[in-house]
């Protein structure tokens, strides 16, 4: 994401009316059951912490990003609905449109100050989403993880909701973009404390916790 200014949110004709809550298509939830059975028993997929994701009302997720296995990770390490952000040219595919927009996904357009995206996001954390978000904006390449890009924090400001930190580990080794198929790779997850709706240096301090909960769960932790 860039750092443009996202324009204010419409939210209808009546200034006052909540947002519509978002409410997935039937092959979000058959997804999260297939792609669980495989994370499970291929990459025996261990989930800490998730009980710290508020059980109501708008959240983000700030995750790092080290393949293509993370957004089916994040949406089988809770039991609430996740809204992702996903590239548009993965949308040229019948078949991944069809899927994007039964999960309720939010196209962005890379390179580029998509606003239309940044509203959006908007959108879902105040109708009470869960929304996930990779603020390094791509795959990792080295399974370290990378600086953060902006745009994430202006949504705070028009959105102000808890930031959740979340750590994925082993997913690069199972499936990160120097590979062609998965390998049977053991997969960590761990969810921090939220940081608090409002937070000053929120996505500043997002960043810290990712890292800390990534050195954890390599300590062994």
């Amino acid at each position: 994401m860039s750092d443009s200014k996202p324009e204010p949110v419409a939210s209808g004709t009546d200034t006052n009316a909540p947002p519509v809550p978002i409410v997935p298509g039937w092959a979000y939830w058959f997804g999260r059951f297939a792609t669980g059975l495989e994370l499970r028993l291929w990459h025996r997929l261990r989930i800490e912490g998730a009980e710290r994701v508020p059980a109501r009302g708008g959240v983000l997720l700030v995750s790092n990003h080290q393949s293509f296995l993370d957004i089916p990770i994040l949406a089988n390490s809770l039991r609430r609905h996740v809204v992702f952000l996903a590239r548009e040219s993965l949308a040229r595919s019948g078949f991944l449109a069809w899927i994007m927009r039964e999960s309720r996904a939010i196209l962005i357009r890379q390179g580029a100050g998509d606003r239309s995206a940044l509203r959006s996001m908007v959108q879902a954390l105040r109708a009470e989403g869960v929304v996930a978000v990779f603020p390094e904006g791509t795959r990792t390449k080295t399974g370290e993880l990378g600086a953060f890009r902006g745009g994430t924090a202006l949504v705070l400001r028009q959105a102000p909701v808890p930031v959740v930190p979340v750590a994925i580990e082993g997913a690069y080794e199972a499936f990160g973009r120097h590979k062609r198929f998965p390998s049977p790779h053991r997969i960590r997850v761990r969810f921090g404390e939220p940081l608090a709706a409002g937070s000053e240096n929120a996505m500043e301090r997002a960043h810290e916790r990712v890292a800390g909960l990534l050195a954890e769960l390599r300590a062994g932790r």
